[in-house]
């Protein structure tokens, strides 16, 4: 392989930048400013084969999938993923599918983009599950199991009764009030009541406001209700976090993601190579083994480049030199 030294001299790594600047997706980046040549000519055939047949079969865009591999690693190290992370890698996963879905029935029209969608996995189940229990925005949707369906059931009813029994509390202790209000502190909920009364008032002081004229109190009789609430969103919380656990789980350890993940990168990096053929005006090689022959060539990142036709199919070394042999 051309040594590092020498693809920053033939400035390689800009070539790499006006292709990740094609990408519509952080998969396709990492790979965009990853490349290097190639030397296996069925390999460069492939490529050049891809990029020809997209441009015949439309490029389907990445730009919704975000940087998922940080996340199927955490997975893997058993951190815990969020919804939110967990909806991302859904994302992936559905645009792997769209893909599959798109280019394998046409391998025989489109081969070098079905052999790349073909390494694309099954992930219909993981897909479906995630789908199921997880909302757009990552939250976990109250029918998610059973368990979790029932506790949220009873938490509506549970703050219903707690409310109730507040604004009764207001009606008998209306003198006593700073303002006729129900809040929450410390996730309990209270009333307001003058600093000066909060001893004739049953109750738990939570909280006070910062002149110290209000006090926040939890009446005795609603102290049994923001416990059962308090037991309730205990529980909620546990089902939550047991949910993503489960899921986080069932991301690490499924089979063939890596590879899909990588045919994703792969795909959108065909469509940035289309693009920047065309940005160039480039036109695609034709390899035999009698030497090189380069017409009408100008490099590329030059602005208003003076093209030049070489002959290098009897002499294989070509030697350019500037004044004084610079």
């Amino acid at each position: 392989m051309i040594n590092a030294h020498a693809l920053e001299i033939l400035d390689f790594p800009r070539v790499r930048q006006a292709l990740a600047r094609h990408v519509t997706s952080p998969l396709g980046r990492y790979k965009a400013l990853a490349l290097v040549p190639l030397e296996d000519l069925g390999q460069i055939q492939e490529r050049l084969d891809q990029v020809e047949e997209l441009a015949a079969a439309g490029r389907i865009t990445l730009s919704g999938v975000r940087d998922v591999l940080p996340l199927v690693q955490r997975a893997r190290d058993s951190q815990l993923l969020q919804g939110a992370e967990l909806v991302q890698i859904l994302g992936a996963l559905e645009a792997a599918t769209e893909l599959r879905a798109k280019l394998l029935p046409d391998s025989d029209k489109f081969p070098a983009l079905a052999r790349l969608a073909a390494r694309i996995g099954e992930h219909s189940l993981l897909a479906r599950q995630m789908a199921q229990q997880l909302d757009s925005g990552g939250a976990v949707k109250d029918d998610a199991t059973p368990k979790l369906r029932r506790l949220r059931e009873r938490l509506a009813p549970m703050r219903g009764r707690i409310y109730r029994a507040l604004e009764e509390a207001m009606g008998r202790y209306a003198a006593m009030l700073q303002d006729r209000l129900v809040t929450v502190r410390r996730d309990r909920y209270v009333i307001p009541i003058k600093a000066e009364h909060a001893g004739r008032l049953g109750g738990i002081v939570l909280d006070a406001s910062d002149s110290g004229a209000t006090v926040y109190m939890e009446p005795a009789e609603v102290v049994p209700l923001n416990n059962e609430l308090a037991r309730l969103k205990i529980e909620e919380e546990a089902e939550v976090q047991r949910i993503l656990a489960e899921l986080t789980g069932r991301v690490a350890l499924e089979p063939g993601l890596d590879q899909t993940l990588d045919a994703l990168g792969d795909y959108d990096l065909v469509g940035a190579r289309w693009l920047l053929a065309q940005e160039w005006r480039c036109s695609r090689p034709q390899f035999g083994a009698q030497g090189y022959q380069f017409k009408a060539a100008r490099h590329p990142l030059i602005a208003n480049a003076v093209p030049n036709t070489l002959d290098l199919t009897r002499n294989r070394l070509l030697v350019i030199t500037g004044p004084n042999m610079g």
